[in-house]
């Protein structure tokens, strides 16, 4: 029982483009935020973390709002610098 908990805690929990009741016009670039964070938390991609970084700096900087993508970018984020990823320096 103690392994299966180990392996839930180990696993990232993207939220959805579903999940985020987003617009119409905020819909397509979420979908590609999304599928470009799935690409960044698995550690098997790691030697394209770093052109995944710059890709959602690209998306995030052409879109003229981007808070409502906050909640799909920052928890993923956060254990990535927990992890001390070196792709991301």
């Amino acid at each position: 029982m103690q392994n299966i908990v180990a392996v839930k805690q180990k696993q990232r929990v993207l939220v959805t483009v579903e999940e985020l009741n987003l617009s119409k016009e905020n819909k397509y670039p979420a979908m590609a935020i999304y599928q470009l964070m799935k690409v960044l938390v698995d550690p098997n991609m790691r030697d394209h973390h770093q052109v995944t970084l710059c890709g959602l700096i690209y998306l995030l900087k052409s879109q003229p709002d981007s808070m409502p993508f906050m909640p799909m970018l920052i928890p993923p984020l956060m254990d990535l610098v927990k992890q001390n990823d070196y792709a991301l320096t």
